[in-house]
């Protein structure tokens, strides 16, 4: 048999799809904005680096390593090892360092038409030492102690690491070993295997943006513009969030409030994302989220936050870095399962402060310059 890359064919294939996504941000579906149309390529070459940083460094069940892929990470950071139905794993770490963590089981990525979601498990269902040493077993068959039951269809292990202080949380350690694999090493790559992990991360990468177009974006592009659906629960891993999409469309001078109950949540924040590219935004630089632990609450109990691209003076800012839309992500993780309304209305920059309740303080400049130096140091801490 030919080797694939003595006449660099499979290197051509790779590329060649790579050619091809680009080509598809093109179409009728997508900005021709130049601005918006760079930030889809900004967009389409780090789903590459996240698809290759899997397929060359994480796609080895029998040598698992975790690799942190995140799309949105306000929240949390999202760390995944692949695993296989037919073997045993030992993940040992400290959690010490984080408000929580959620583990699940995948059959692959939901983008590709994998869906299949086992385990979802957090801290409170786990013995934990008292110094943050933990040690899960991963097994067709059930095990004394942190037991996750490992289905034979199981292909993915995801690791949700939460945060809510950025002053005190941090990522923890965490190492996954197949069982039987102690000494040993994996063989060199063949030049098919290379092949292969190629081309599935050109589909990997290639295949995100147009599923998420189909179906979120979509959904989103048809509602109104500035709200934010009620939240719900979605597929994908942690059964205990509740999400609420929306968009913003505002002009320069316009800002958007989004007002809603404290919610009963022990961890909840509110992000907002590039449209219809659903990439963050510059989050070290910029208040791009607030969270539970940071958000201002007025004494009725009400959270008020606002969405603009200047500076009202309002303590929970999300700042749109001149965009004049974008996607709106709330989520309320382990809460009470109480229904949360959100509202929103628009007003111009300016008089925001004097459509929000007479005990709301005015943010000064120090205190925005505190605010994004924690913000800095701690997105400097975790893997990006």
């Amino acid at each position: 048999m030919s080797d694939p890359f003595n006449d660099a064919k499979a290197w051509d294939v790779f590329c060649d799809a790579m050619k091809a996504a680009g080509r598809q941000l093109l179409g009728p579906d997508y900005p021709s904005d130049s601005r918006d149309r760079a930030e889809g390529f900004l967009h389409l070459a780090k789903l590459f680096e996240m698809s290759l940083a899997w397929q060359l460094d994480g796609a080895d069940p029998d040598f698992p390593r975790l690799v942190t892929l995140n799309d949105t990470f306000e929240l949390a950071d999202n760390r995944f090892a692949a695993v296989r139905g037919d073997a045993s794993y030992t993940l040992t770490a400290n959690v010490s360092t984080l408000f929580d963590i959620n583990l699940s089981l995948h059959d692959g990525w939901p983008w590709l038409g994998q869906r299949q979601v086992w385990g979802d498990i957090g801290l409170s269902d786990l013995e934990v030492s008292e110094n943050g040493d933990l040690t899960v077993v991963l097994s067709p068959d059930e095990q004394p102690g942190n037991w996750l039951p490992l289905p034979a269809e199981a292909r993915v292990l995801q690791i949700r690491e939460y945060y809510e202080d950025w002053s005190l949380h941090s990522p923890g350690v965490f190492e996954i070993t197949r069982l039987g694999s102690e000494g040993q090493a994996p063989p060199r790559m063949t030049s098919d295997a290379l092949a292969m992990r190629l081309a599935a991360g050109a589909q990997w990468a290639a295949e995100y943006t147009p599923a998420h177009m189909t179906s979120l974006i979509a959904n989103l592009r048809a509602l109104p513009a500035n709200t934010v659906m009620p939240p719900g629960g979605q597929g994908g891993g942690n059964r205990n969030i509740a999400y609420g999409f929306g968009r913003f469309e505002l002009a320069e001078d316009q800002s958007m409030i989004l007002e809603f109950e404290a919610p009963h949540a022990r961890l909840w924040g509110v992000h907002w994302l590039t449209l219809p590219w659903y990439e963050n935004p510059d989050m070290v630089n910029r208040s791009t989220s607030v969270n539970s632990h940071d958000a201002f609450v007025n004494d009725d109990g009400r959270v008020r936050l606002v969405v603009g691209a200047s500076d009202s003076g309002a303590p929970n800012w999300l700042d749109t870095n001149g965009f004049d839309e974008g996607v709106l992500v709330a989520r309320f993780v382990w809460g009470d399962g109480e229904p949360i309304e959100l509202t929103t209305s628009v007003q111009r920059t300016s008089d925001v402060m004097a459509h929000l309740p007479v005990d709301t303080p005015a943010a000064t400049a120090a205190q925005r310059q505190e605010s994004q130096r924690i913000r800095r140091t701690h997105l400097a801490r975790r893997r990006r």
